[in-house]
């Protein structure tokens, strides 16, 4: 188990690298966003939809 402070930065350090990946325009950021809402969708239906 880690401590809170090296949990806090660990997470930290993800939260950062996600920023890094999120497209810069807001416009852009939105559609993106959707997509992966939809994407995670699909990913968690059961398998008697596909």
């Amino acid at each position: 188990d880690l401590e809170l402070s090296q949990y806090f930065a660990s997470v930290n350090a993800t939260y950062e690298r996600l920023k890094a990946l999120r497209p810069p325009c807001q416009a852009c950021y939105k559609t993106h966003f959707e997509q992966t809402m939809v994407a995670k969708f699909l990913a968690g239906l059961s398998p008697k939809y596909e």
